[in-house]
């Protein structure tokens, strides 16, 4: 599954863009206050949407569903095109991701949505405000496009389940870095789950936790049971998907060149190179059998020069196998 173009409509300073072509390496070049920033933001929000979807249910209706503030990639206020605003009270922000699919995905499409796809796949994310979010598929002309439109959530989880996405933004702080490597850990950690002695020990766990749990359980109830007497029961657990991801999650990057030092007590180059250290990375895992878009801006930034050369081969290495997309200043990115 490649992407192969999107469409920017009302987002930020972006009126219009359309179809901007994707390849195995696209490069956004030109001066400042032009909008490739925003462009690239625009591409993030809708990749970080779509791929969100494989972790809803498979009930989910195809009418408009709200992102979680906590982490929601878009926020109307500061992504809606300002000048809109006080005209446009409900306006949306749409973002239309459109993929091409190969031959034995295009065969999984039609076993698993019961419909046929010619073509390519058209996604339009449409942004509004409080949060609220809609994925259609757009697919225009013939008899299967109204019937592809209703099976749009059925769809956009085929998407999402090929398909993984990194964002490195310009500043690269440990932070950063430290979120980008977690990410990176979570998505490596889940493999194990499937592996029976990873199973048997979460149970040994669990089974260790459950008394202390217990313990907690009843002396909650006994204090509520004073005030509430109609209190049957009080249960303290733990989820099995929230053990899973606090393993997945802890971690921390000790960067080892003479002296042990945490990353955050390095200087920028050594963070930003550590941000980027991901692409070499899923360069070589593949991305977990998804394919993988890459959107990075200014990668030359706090680089020495020898270590921009350096990058570019990990770029030309990664564009091979997956699709990298990136905003830059630099000559050494533009063919």
């Amino acid at each position: 599954m490649r992407l192969v173009s999107f469409t920017v409509l009302k987002y930020r300073s972006i009126k219009t863009a359309h179809k901007i072509k994707i390849g195995a390496r696209t490069i956004l070049v030109g001066p400042n206050n032009e909008g490739k920033s925003n462009l690239i933001r625009a591409l993030v929000t809708a990749m970080r949407v779509l791929t969100a979807v494989r972790a809803q249910p498979p009930w989910v209706k195809p009418r408009p569903t709200r992102l979680p503030s906590y982490r929601s990639p878009y926020e109307w206020e500061r992504d809606y095109p300002v000048e809109l605003q006080p005209k446009d009270v409900a306006g949306e922000s749409e973002i239309t991701l459109e993929f091409l699919l190969s031959n034995d995905e295009v065969q999984e499409f039609v076993r698993e949505i019961k419909s046929n796809l010619n073509g390519t796949l058209p996604l339009k994310i449409a942004l509004g405000p409080q949060g609220m979010y809609s994925i259609k598929v757009t697919k225009k002309g013939g008899r299967g496009a109204k019937a592809l439109t209703a099976k749009s959530p059925q769809i956009a989880r085929f998407v999402s389940k090929r398909l993984e996405f990194e964002h490195i933004p310009a500043v690269r702080t440990a932070s950063a870095a430290q979120r980008i490597v977690a990410q990176m850990v979570e998505r490596e950690l889940e493999t194990l789950e499937a592996d029976s002695a990873y199973t048997q020990a979460l149970e040994a766990i669990a089974s260790l936790q459950q008394p202390v749990l217990d313990r907690l359980s009843l002396s909650i109830k006994e204090t509520l049971s004073q005030f509430l007497p109609d209190v049957a029961d009080v249960n303290v657990v733990i989820p099995p998907e929230d053990q899973h991801r606090a393993l997945r999650r802890s971690c921390q990057i000790i960067v080892n060149d003479g002296s042990a030092t945490p990353l955050e007590h390095k200087g920028d180059g050594v963070q930003s190179l550590a941000a980027l250290g991901i692409m070499r990375h899923a360069s070589e895992t593949g991305a977990i059998g998804r394919n993988l878009v890459v959107a990075i801006e200014e990668p030359e930034s706090h680089l020495h020069p020898g270590a921009i050369h350096e990058l570019r081969k990990v770029l030309d290495d990664l564009s091979k196998r997956h699709q990298i997309v990136l905003t830059t200043h630099n000559p050494l990115f533009v063919d």
